[in-house]
């Protein structure tokens, strides 16, 4: 994979950080009808669903292998994020109230790094 197409696929993850939570918490709030619930469950599963759809684009495998690590992926994106999160690793932006952009940027910039990672390391194999 060219650098070029890798930058395209970096561009899709970043439109997926930004457009997806953001629709799933809407749904979500629009769900439960209220605003602090429905960004309480709908942020988590937000986030999962950016790295696992991203996976399923960017991994060049058979779709066992693409689900699975996709699934493994995720699951080590959404720890490091738990772990600044909860360590107060975070970027602080003050774009909102609660803390989501700041939330979304860390979840991009962690995400970004794994995804090369496992390109780099898939590539020297």
């Amino acid at each position: 994979m060219t650098i070029k197409n890798r930058l395209l696929y970096y561009l899709l993850l970043v439109g997926l950080s930004v457009v997806l939570p953001y629709i799933i918490i809407i749904l979500f709030i629009v769900a439960t009808g209220n605003r602090v619930d429905g960004m309480q469950k709908g942020v988590i599963s937000g986030l999962i669903a950016v790295h696992f759809l991203f996976g399923l684009f960017f991994i060049k495998k058979d779709i066992l292998q693409k689900v699975i690590l996709s699934i493994l992926l995720t699951g080590l994106i959404c720890s490091l994020v738990w772990i600044a999160a909860s360590n107060d690793l975070m970027i602080k932006t003050e774009f909102d109230l609660y803390g989501y952009w700041d939330l979304t940027i860390i979840n991009l910039f962690i995400g970004l790094i794994v995804w090369e990672s496992f390109y780099q390391i898939k590539k020297k194999k």
